[in-house]
């Protein structure tokens, strides 16, 4: 039942000008033009903080590390790879996990940033695994090209790494997983059950004051793109789950770290003009808490 409500929904938002875009560009911007119609009748709300507050609030003086290899598709943009970086200097977390590998350039990344003694395990479907077996969509090109762990084979602190493959939806698969954990990164799947399932299996393992980021949130909801819709969902029972601007990122920090970063923001104005200018604070969502 729930996939026909799926596909009514999907089909409520065929117009025009997605049929045409269909034709001229192609399936993948057709979806875009139908999330986007979706989303001006859904009256949805989300919470943001600007890229620059989010750099300002948890500013490090360390030197902050970018892997620049393999840009490929699946992969984390420039900008996002940087506040991953920053985070992980700012809260030196002792145990990270991922939550899809791909091909590991974003467990590079971490690898590049975290304490040397820290320790990374990241998760991702078996070889053998075949896409057919769950309803990935738009993902099943990931999983047929993926190289799990290539970009991060050889990095000197690769036997920090412990590699998990394994379905998601199976027990057994976060049995794997230790418990206090510090640090999420969740990129695997992004259907709303996969992130749905992803978030509530890791979330009894998580530290009271865990980092957990979560990749490609969207504004519009489709049939293979869940992510938004979870979060919206999250944000009206977590005050300390938002949107990071100008990234795909989703972002839970734990809501006294929120607001001593929001504190500290206002220094680097040294005019004090940033009360001014941003009247309602880097977290308005929390100024009445």
């Amino acid at each position: 039942m729930k996939y026909l409500r799926k596909l009514f929904r999907g089909l409520s938002g065929i117009s025009l000008v997605s049929v045409i875009t269909l034709f001229r560009s192609g399936p993948g911007d057709a979806r875009r033009v139908i999330s986007s119609t979706l989303l001006s009748y859904s009256g949805n709300e989300k919470r943001k903080m600007s890229t620059w507050d989010m750099v300002r609030g948890f500013a490090v003086n360390d030197e902050i590390k970018l892997f620049g290899g393999h840009w490929t598709d699946g992969c984390i943009s420039a900008l996002e790879r940087y506040i991953m970086a920053q985070l992980i200097k700012y809260f030196k977390p002792d145990i990270i996990v991922e939550i899809g590998t791909f091909r590991g350039s974003t467990t590079r990344v971490i690898l590049d940033n975290m304490e040397p003694t820290s320790r990374v395990y990241t998760v991702d479907l078996p070889a053998d695994y075949r896409s057919s077996q769950k309803d990935f969509l738009s993902d099943e090109r990931l999983i047929k090209h993926r190289k799990v762990g290539a970009d991060y084979a050889d990095h000197p602190l690769s036997g920090n790494v412990v590699q998990i493959l394994g379905d998601t939806f199976e027990p057994a698969t976060w049995e794997k997983l230790p418990d206090n954990i510090d640090f999420v990164f969740i990129d695997a799947s992004h259907s709303y059950e996969a992130v749905h399932n992803d978030t509530d299996k890791i979330r009894p393992k998580l530290k009271n004051n865990a980092v957990v980021l979560w990749h490609d949130y969207t504004e519009g909801e489709s049939m293979d793109r869940g992510v938004g819709k979870y979060i919206r969902e999250m944000m009206k029972k977590h005050s300390d789950v938002f949107v990071c601007e100008n990234t795909s990122f989703a972002i839970r920090i734990p809501e006294n770290e929120l607001k001593a970063a929001s504190k500290r923001i206002p220094s680097f104005f040294p005019d004090g003009s940033y009360a001014i200018r941003h009247p309602d604070g880097a977290t308005p969502w929390l100024n009445d808490k």
